[in-house]
């Protein structure tokens, strides 16, 4: 992950990380625990920042160019989490980025990421590192119980730019 971006999306985490709001989505999120995950809002600009960060290197890495779609705040998952897999909408999640900010777990905790021939994949990351997948197209999840206090990340969303959108694009360069 660039650095400028980790940095601040730690010392973010670090300042706020009881401000954090109890998340529930069902169906995809679970726990032995009442609440499985945590969710702390980024400010906008901060949003901006994530997008604006990853930008070029997710459009290298897609060959296409991109429209940035959402950045969701830090979720923080507890002891006992599992994030079904599953794909993402194609209208808005078409290309992920998933950032680890922080964690305190007792062994790692994989994503589980089917890649273009079926083939599952366990992929861990430590804080600071990120994992670019096509959300739309490939099966992800988490579906191994979270073995320790938390796990901490962010998810950077992109779509493939519209011929329309395109063209404003070169227009202004």
């Amino acid at each position: 992950m660039p650095a400028g971006v980790f940095e601040d999306l730690r010392t973010f985490y670090e300042r706020n990380a009881a401000n954090a709001v109890d998340e529930h989505v069902p169906g995809y999120i679970a726990g032995d625990q009442t609440v499985a995950s945590h969710l702390l809002q980024l400010p906008a600009e901060l949003q901006r920042h994530v997008h604006d960060g990853l930008y070029l290197t997710m459009e290298q890495w897609s060959h296409m160019a991109l429209m940035p779609t959402y950045v969701y705040g830090i979720r923080r998952y507890v002891r006992g989490a599992t994030l079904k897999v599953h794909r993402d909408r194609s209208s808005t999640h078409v290309f992920g980025a998933t950032l680890s900010i922080a964690q305190q777990v007792d062994e790692d905790w994989p994503l589980i990421i089917e890649d273009h021939f079926g083939r599952r994949h366990e992929i861990t990351l430590q804080p600071g590192e990120m994992l670019l997948y096509e959300g739309e197209r490939l099966l992800h999840g988490r579906p191994t119980p979270l073995r320790g206090e938390f796990y901490a990340g962010v998810f950077a969303h992109y779509r493939p730019c519209s011929h329309e959108e395109l063209a404003k694009r070169i227009q202004r360069n």
